[in-house]
């Protein structure tokens, strides 16, 4: 199984932004003069959380084995990923009822590509393919 990542996916929407506001002819997005005054304004007004590591006494791991069952029917499913920067979850639903078949919640441990290679390789080797 292969993960394949754009070429620029650091600065993907940074990228949106500048052609939505070349599309739109909006100056102030592509003013770089007005730049500082977006950063100041962001460091005043917005609130900032703290850096991460500070929380990772909060993050639980909890960890459990699939249960494989030979004579179990065969069902379309649709497997739901959120790769964050501490930890990935991810929920396999029954797409024609809505069940949740399955979940998994894993560290990420710094590797959010790593951690989602990590969690369609469990899916694959319960036979979900992915």
């Amino acid at each position: 199984m292969n993960v394949k990542r754009p070429k620029h996916h650091t600065a993907v929407a940074a990228i949106g932004i500048a052609i939505e506001a070349l599309e739109k002819n909006n100056t102030f997005v592509m003013d770089f003069n007005q730049l500082f005054k977006i950063t100041d304004f962001s460091k005043e007004k917005r609130f900032f959380a703290g850096p991460l590591h500070s929380s990772l006494e909060k993050v639980h791991i909890f960890e459990h084995e699939i249960n494989e069952s030979p004579h179990q029917e065969l069902k379309e499913v649709t497997i739901g990923v959120d790769g964050g920067s501490t930890t990935t979850k991810a929920a396999v639903v029954d797409v024609n009822t809505g069940e949740l078949l399955d979940k998994i919640y894993i560290s990420t441990h710094g590797d959010p590509e790593g951690a989602l290679k990590e969690v369609l390789d469990i899916y694959q080797k319960c036979g979900i393919n992915t």
